[in-house]
């Protein structure tokens, strides 16, 4: 099962960090991995067992449950609907104080849905995420930036 991961710095305190992270909706326009995101389900912030809805640019469209959330700290995130190529897909998100802000990491877990086609597909899809990932993180952390100087 692949594990792929992306940290930065940001010069946010964990509960800024925790917080920007953890936004949906409009206030998730920082993130280019999403064009729209919500809560559902009754659902409204982030706590265990909340759902959210997610669609990327690709037109993945998940819908991910919160499984642990210890603010500021870390959450983490499983699929419970997605796409039928993934039999699973996880994120989390780990915040540690470092001088001058938070080393923000955000983690990606996932498994192919099919084991005939795990090489392959894997080969292809383990970059993508990697790119993805990447990016995201850097988006996270040039929003922070402009929260920061405000």
């Amino acid at each position: 099962m692949p594990q792929l991961e992306a940290s930065v710095i940001v010069p946010l305190s964990p509960d800024e960090a925790f917080a920007l992270a953890h936004t949906v909706g409009e206030g998730r326009s920082w993130d280019p991995g999403v064009v729209r995101s919500q809560y559902i389900r009754g659902a409204s912030a982030p706590a265990p067992g909340a759902h959210f809805f997610t669609k990327t640019p690709s037109g993945r469209r998940m819908i991910l449950e919160l499984r642990v959330v210890h603010a500021p700290l870390m959450s983490s995130a499983e699929m419970v609907k997605g796409p039928a190529w993934l039999a699973s897909f996880g994120e989390g998100w780990r915040f540690e104080a470092v001088d001058g802000g938070t080393k923000a990491t955000w983690k990606y877990t996932y498994k192919l849905a099919s084991p005939v086609f795990a090489s392959t597909l894997g080969a292809a899809t383990k970059p993508v995420f990697e790119r993805e990932l990447q990016e995201r993180a850097e988006a996270f952390a040039s929003r922070a930036e402009q929260l920061a100087a405000v």
